[in-house]
């Protein structure tokens, strides 16, 4: 559903999306509650754990956010 939600807005490169999901016997249910470009800055934020895994420092992830985006826009000029 978060991929789905990503794919419809057109999000290039990261995004957060947070969301409340509810897990009935029959069914599951997401609901979208926003869809944000940077990453929460608290010491629970689970990407920076997945970005240590790559060796990455919170700094440097979001620089690799930021290079990205400055790639981007330099190719759409």
């Amino acid at each position: 559903t978060l991929e789905q939600a990503a794919r419809l807005i057109g999000v290039e490169g990261y995004c957060r999306i947070d969301a409340f999901v509810r897990i009935f016997p029959d069914r599951v249910e997401t609901v979208i509650i926003e869809i944000n470009s940077l990453p929460g800055m608290t010491p629970a934020t689970a990407i920076f754990h997945q970005a240590a895994i790559d060796r990455l420092k919170p700094f440097d992830f979001i620089d690799r956010i930021i290079h990205f985006g400055s790639q981007r826009k330099a190719l759409q000029h």
